[in-house]
């Protein structure tokens, strides 16, 4: 199973856009942009095929696998050149000299940013193979996105589908039908991350190709959204809100990464590719196709004129080839599409009370502080040509909209984040720029310029700073030294106790002062535990990739037989290790766990509260976690019996069915004080006369010392 899921995987991310490229010969100049216009137009073309062959009941195993195998032919065949030339690819050392060739010319500053944006990327791209284990954790993936796809794999249109556009069940429908299992979610939770990491990696190639140092700015912007506006937990889950906010962002970068060719057909037909796939991701989507259109007509206008007039109508053929095609859900199920444009029901009656409650639900997912920031930073951007324009455009009408008429869900406005990131950013440099004028005698600064500005002035510092740069050889040497102590620190550490209850603080921390216990959760894990563990563990990976980068960086090895050899190891591997039984197992564990995790986010403030308590439980999961700082985890299947033969101040954490005021649950956790409460407690508990702290439905909290609390 695990190959034809690898295979699912190529079908959805590589082979359709890579084969829509090369057969509409769509330039590019970067590995970058032609991974994302890969990964963006496969998503679509299976989505189109999936809706055309269920339509016409033939979206069958036989016929997708058929059909895998004539794109593979075809792309093997459209490629070969391009295989041959594999054996003439870089090695190792010349792409490390090329990429410090590029960057020494930058300013250190630029350099600096440049690095760390990189990590970024590459930190979360390390979170793929710890999330792809797990089980759902999102309730809309609970309910909808196992649903949905289940039935597009059955040959059938699915029912009830609200005002979710399909494009995201169908491309999920393609890895159920290439398994045979719809119950497992390794792969799905594998391709999620591409859609995050895809943002980042747009603004890093806009920096890239325009020397724009706002779009570093914009990326460490995002990456916090990431981080606030959702969650570690939500980013990887199966949703729609990312994918979108993929789709939207990637219509602006199309724009603007091919504002320059001599060739405008490929701008036209990619930001009509991208915006009818925004569309059919999420109904929020439909915002994009009014500045697409009135783009596509600019250029149609102002580009296309002086070309032949056969061209002309051959383009605008394609473009309504493409937006009939966006428009296919919409006009099979037209009443649910349309009931989602009202949510008047989920909102206060007057426009007052929907602003403030959307003012509110921002500064709490927001929290306090960066709210402060994102107000700054918009204002300011306003002063700016470009950040006024994407204001205008994407942010202000999007946000006043979601206010008053979508605001029942603070990720109808995913799509505007990255947007909001950049202007944010612009108008980051505006107010840097405006101190630096005015501190510049004092503290020697340089003010930050319009990109205009940058572009001038670069030209003509570029060639001075390459000329005054260390030589490769020397700076390889510079820089290899503190990087290395940096990272085998961040090795060491990441994986400790000490540092994992340090971020669970840090976390238990921001919840409780700068979000004020107000933050919106939609998944079935509440507390900190996974996040944090993914937090270290992608930290530490991360750490390690670097090292290892570090280290074969002076290596005279072809890039392509790296890159092909890490591949095939990686799938051998995951062959021989992950087996259909091990990937259930793994998820199905994970689900086991989610209680108990949530057990560990409630009690732990009062573990912490205690002296150096040893903690029994007859809970296996349990004791595995890892313990607050001073705290003992320990396994016993008698916690009573265990408690009393200990002479230090021992508690005890029971797991159990128990009949409570609601009825009974399959988990009891039991809170035993002390030693010398535990004869009495474990009568009181045969005679069910434990007081409640409280009782939330799914877990109780009891004490044993006789006196109810009321308290989380």
């Amino acid at each position: 199973m695990f190959l034809l899921g690898i295979a699912s995987l190529i079908q959805l991310i590589v082979l359709p856009g890579s084969l829509a490229l090369r057969l509409l010969k769509i330039s590019t100049t970067s590995t970058i942009e032609r991974f994302l216009y890969v990964f963006a137009l496969s998503l679509y073309i299976n989505y189109c095929a999936v809706c055309a062959l269920t339509w016409i009941g033939v979206y069958t195993r036989a016929v997708i696998v058929s059909l895998f195998a004539l794109e593979a032919l075809l792309w093997l065949w459209l490629a070969r050149n391009d295989i041959r030339r594999l054996r003439s690819a870089h090695t190792l050392n010349e792409l490390a000299r090329r990429f410090s060739e590029t960057t020494l010319p930058l300013p250190p500053r630029h350099r600096f940013m440049l690095s760390a944006a990189c990590v970024i990327i590459l930190f979360f791209a390390c979170l793929i193979p710890f999330s792809a284990g797990s089980a759902y954790y999102f309730s809309d993936a609970l309910m909808h996105w196992s649903r949905w796809p289940n039935a597009w794999a059955s040959n059938l249109l699915p029912a009830d589908t609200r005002h979710y556009p399909q494009l995201f069940p169908t491309n999920l429908s393609l890895i159920f039908l290439f398994t045979g299992d719809s119950g497992l979610r390794f792969f799905p939770k594998v391709l999620m991350p591409f859609f995050f990491t895809g943002i980042l990696l747009m603004f890093l190639d806009l920096f890239l190709s325009k020397r724009s140092i706002v779009y570093l700015s914009g990326l460490f912007v995002y990456a916090a959204f990431l981080l606030v506006f959702y969650s570690i937990m939500f980013i990887l889950e199966v949703n729609a809100d990312i994918p979108v906010s993929f789709f939207a962002f990637l219509v602006f970068y199309a724009a603007v990464r091919t504002e320059q060719n001599d060739d405008a057909t490929d701008t036209i037909l990619l930001v009509a590719f991208f915006a009818a796939a925004a569309a059919n991701t999420k109904l929020a989507g439909m915002y994009v196709l009014l500045p697409a259109g009135i783009f596509i007509l600019y250029m149609l206008v102002t580009r296309l004129s002086s070309f032949p007039k056969s061209r002309m109508i051959r383009t605008i053929g394609i473009v309504c080839a493409i937006g009939a095609a966006g428009f296919l859900w919409y006009a099979i199920r037209p009443s649910e599409m349309l009931s989602g444009l009202n949510q008047s029901m989920y909102l206060k009656p007057s426009l007052w009370a929907r602003f403030s409650s959307a003012a509110s639900m921002l500064y709490y997912t927001l929290g306090a502080p960066f709210v402060i920031f994102l107000a700054a930073t918009l204002i300011a951007s306003l002063f700016t040509r470009e950040g006024k324009r994407l204001m205008a455009v994407m942010v202000l009408p999007a946000l006043i909209l979601w206010m008053f008429y979508f605001s029942a869900d603070y990720r109808n406005l995913s799509f505007v984040i990255p947007f909001a990131s950049l202007a944010s950013a612009y108008g980051a440099h505006a107010l840097a720029s405006r101190f630096a004028a005015r501190n510049r005698p004092a503290l020697g600064i340089d003010s930050v310029r319009s990109d205009e500005a940058h572009h001038a002035a670069d030209s003509e510092t570029n060639v001075k700073n390459a000329s005054q740069a260390p030589s490769y050889s020397k700076m390889k040497e510079v820089t290899a030294a503190y990087p290395i102590a940096l990272l085998v620190i961040c090795v060491i550490v990441a994986g400790t106790d000490w540092f994992f209850n340090l971020c669970m603080n840090i976390a238990y921390g921001l919840n409780a002062f700068v979000f004020r216990y107000n933050r919106v959760l939609y998944t079935t894990e509440i507390g900190y535990y996974r996040s944090v563990e993914y937090f270290c563990h992608a930290l530490r990976l991360a750490s390690m990739l670097l090292l290892v980068a570090i280290g074969l960086r002076s290596l005279r090895i072809r890039s392509s037989i790296v890159l092909l050899s890490v591949t095939a190891a990686g799938i051998a591997a995951g062959a021989f290790l992950l087996s259909d039984d091990a990937m259930h197992r793994l998820q199905d564990d994970d689900e086991a766990q989610t209680g108990i995790r949530n057990c560990y986010y409630r009690v732990r403030p009062w573990i912490r509260s205690s002296e150096s308590p040893l903690i029994v439980t007859n809970s296996k999961a349990f004791s595995e976690l890892i313990p607050p700082s001073g705290a003992t985890f320990l396994y016993s299947a008698d916690v009573n019996a265990d408690i009393r033969s200990n002479t230090d101040t021992t508690h005890g954490i029971n797991v159990r069915k128990f009949s409570s005021t609601r009825g009974e649950h399959d988990a009891l956790f039991l809170l035993i004080d002390t030693r010398t409460s535990a004869d009495s407690t474990h009568r009181s508990f045969i005679g069910r006369e434990v007081s409640e702290c409280f009782d939330d439905g799914e877990f109780v909290f009891l004490r044993a010392d006789g006196s109810a609390r009321n308290g989380r």
